[in-house]
């Protein structure tokens, strides 16, 4: 989740329609294609939803959001063609990293409050 309640969301996918919005990369590339796709806080719309990879076996690991907003994706890749510009530089990196802490962080305080119920 963003600051603003939004989903952002990561994986792979074999398909070849599926459902992008705004896309950097309109179709498939190859074989498996990391997905990365942004619904609004309410869940009844896609912000925005693209394809990324290339001629090979592409798998979306994990998503964080930056503080503007950004989106950081890890993924594994057997593509040697994988867009270029989508790979990470050192400071994007960084960045990623400090947004997995304060997610980890967010999410164990949030998980502590939960208590389990009994039922019967």
């Amino acid at each position: 989740m963003d600051g603003s309640g939004n989903a952002n969301v990561t994986g792979s996918t074999q398909s070849t329609n599926f459902p992008t919005q705004f896309p950097l990369q309109a179709g498939n590339g190859g074989f498996d294609d990391v997905f990365v796709t942004k619904i609004n806080a309410g869940g009844s719309a896609r912000l925005y939803s693209t394809y990324l990879g290339g001629s090979g076996v592409d798998q979306g690991g994990g998503i964080a959001v930056g503080g503007v907003g950004n989106a950081y994706v890890t993924a594994y890749t057997t593509s040697t063609n994988f867009p270029p510009s989508m790979l990470c530089s050192p400071a994007a990196a960084a960045a990623l990293m400090q947004s997995w802490r304060r997610f980890l962080a967010t999410a164990r305080r949030r998980c502590s409050a939960i208590r389990p119920v009994r039922s019967g």
